[in-house]
């Protein structure tokens, strides 16, 4: 009887706090880890800083793709200027949503509920 739901309602039917907390860990992880990861990478290996955030922009994208494939959403804050321009350039905006892109951790929290309260109502 479910075969025409898509994958996204199916998902949501079994979306906990838990998951929350475990998505919202994993956001915060993403941000603090990988960003900063991915320009040290590309200074060491002696290229502008910027070709560090193309290549963490390109699993950044995937990574949107698939959370949005189930029901969930990815949510950056605090970008510095550097990176927040190769974003822009690579068009991130639209892979995740402007709505999910914030300026600091308390407004991604404040995203973080409202996609939260929307799933738990659906």
């Amino acid at each position: 009887m479910t075969d025409w739901l898509p994958k996204s309602v199916l998902c949501l039917r079994e979306y906990s706090l838990q998951k929350f907390l475990s998505d919202l860990l994993a956001g915060i992880t993403v941000g603090l880890v990988a960003l900063p990861l991915a320009l040290a990478f590309a200074i060491a290996s002696r290229m502008p800083a910027s070709c560090g955030v193309h290549c963490s922009n390109i699993s950044l994208v995937r990574l949107a793709g698939r959370l949005h494939a189930c029901g969930r959403a990815l949510i950056l804050c605090g970008a510095r200027h550097q990176p927040a321009r190769a974003m822009g350039r690579a068009e991130f905006e639209r892979h995740v949503g402007p709505e999910n892109i914030c300026p600091d951790v308390e407004q991604a929290l404040k995203r973080a509920e409202q996609v939260h309260r929307v799933e738990a109502t659906a």
